[in-house]
């Protein structure tokens, strides 16, 4: 039903026509058209939702290589991991990270207000070598090949930090970490970095380099000098191990135990419903209420669709 104001102007709707004022001006728009959403449509969007966990738990795990990030960090990392999984060889439903092109994830930056190739001359190059240890290879670095915000007198630390995922079990762990220190009369002379863990066979490792940077505070002590305008951390490599997953954490004195931290990921569920959706498909749309009442169908509860609001801002993973 559609009224007229005082001032002439039609407002509500009539057939398939919506009239509204808009300026003193009558507008006359039509009425939106349902359109019945396909399996293929709403496992595409799941997948999105698959994607988008995905990342977030990636930008959580590597919050410490970072003191802040440009504005479109988030939805480029986002695309990264899409374009990823996208290019996988299994079918929608049946892929996440894990199968995914990691070559979309190298060279990913945190922050794009201070690049790594725009703030460090030498470029790293990385592989495994043949016990799995993760290798990178630096030219040599001085000071004057950082460009930063502080002065002769600011000490840096380059950081190489190494991560498994396994986001079947929803856990990740810090495989590896190793610093590098560049200051005044104090200049790295190149080589090749081998990190002292093997790589943790059934993960996903992803690899980090950023650079820290430090100044007297005037007590004897060092503050930093990194923020949202200068923070530098790239990702600089990403493999999939092959082997059967590994236990995170080990008894066995030879062996390097693992602190499991798990992940805020919702992957697993999503993939779930994917399944949940096709299985329903696939089954007849119309039961006898006969046959219903006498042999009902089990049916897992139906998975909160709230889940894809994914919540503004950072927030943290669970504590231990």
């Amino acid at each position: 039903m559609a009224i007229i104001d005082r001032n002439g102007i039609l407002h509500g709707s009539m057939a398939n026509n919506v009239y509204k004022g808009y300026r003193n001006r009558q507008v006359i728009q039509g009425k939106p058209k349902e359109f019945k959403q396909t399996l293929a449509s709403k496992a595409s969007g799941l997948e999105f939702g698959l994607c988008s966990t995905t990342a977030k738990a990636i930008r959580h795990a590597f919050i410490h290589t970072y003191s802040g990030y440009d504005g479109q960090m988030i939805n480029r990392m986002n695309s990264a991991v899409r374009n990823g999984v996208s290019a996988s060889r299994k079918a929608c439903g049946e892929r996440d990270v894990h199968d995914a092109d990691l070559s979309f994830l190298q060279g990913f930056q945190f922050n794009n207000n201070s690049p790594m190739d725009k703030v460090l001359r030498a470029r790293p190059q990385t592989y495994l070598d043949a016990e799995n240890k993760i290798c990178i290879n630096l030219p040599p670095i001085s000071i004057y090949d950082i460009k930063g915000p502080g002065d002769s007198n600011t000490q840096y630390a380059l950081r190489f930090v190494a991560i498994a995922f396994d986001f079947k079990k929803e856990v990740y762990c810090y495989n590896s970490v190793k610093e590098i220190k560049i200051a005044y009369m104090q200049d790295f002379e190149g080589g090749v970095i081998r990190l002292e863990d093997a790589a943790i066979k059934g993960r996903l490792v992803m690899l980090s380099m950023s650079i820290h940077g430090y100044k007297d505070d005037g007590f004897g002590g060092l503050e930093t000098i990194n923020s949202k305008a200068w923070s530098p951390s790239e990702l600089i490599g990403a493999w999939q191990i092959a082997g059967e997953s590994e236990v995170a954490e080990t008894n066995d004195e030879e062996a390097p135990a693992y602190r499991v931290i798990e992940l805020v990921y919702w992957g697993n569920r999503i993939l779930d419903e994917i399944k949940r959706l096709r299985q329903k498909a696939g089954a007849p749309k119309k039961v006898p209420q006969k046959a219903r009442a006498e042999n009902p169908k089990p049916r897992s509860e139906p998975w909160p669709v709230s889940i894809f609001e994914l919540p503004k801002g950072d927030i943290g993973f669970p504590k231990d």
